[in-house]
């Protein structure tokens, strides 16, 4: 699901080979004194992926090399050339029904009357 480069590098919480892609960023004005003050009130620096409610930690970026890197990029754009895929923007979906068999259907906004099948 990611390719994490991030602070933690756990393996348990944290995907390495998926096409999205997060990395630290080169900068963050304030981190030592944001997680100092964390501490200081009792909080503990852990990943926040992990298994504890309340905690303070540096953030990651969905970043490539310095640039950002959306999620639109990462999955969706490779795959805009495959004929069974269709886009529509600007689309407000309303339901989502799946029949048990990997079948689905999108409802959206009933103005426009349209409905959507997606197979496999």
């Amino acid at each position: 699901m990611e390719n994490y480069e991030g602070a933690f590098p756990n393996h348990y919480f944290h995907g390495r080979n998926g096409p999205l892609h997060i990395e630290k960023p080169p900068f963050i004005p304030m981190r030592e004194e944001w997680l100092a003050a964390g501490k200081e009130i009792g909080l503990e620096v852990k990943d926040p992926n992990g298994f504890q409610s309340q905690s303070v930690f540096p953030y990651d970026y969905t970043i490539k090399q310095g640039t950002h890197f959306s999620t639109h990029r990462a999955y969706l754009y490779p795959a805009l050339g495959r004929p069974n895929l269709r886009v529509i923007t600007y689309a407000h979906v309303e339901k989502i029904i799946f029949d048990g068999k990997n079948n689905a259907v999108a409802e959206v906004d009933p103005t426009v009357s349209l409905a959507l099948r997606a197979e496999q």
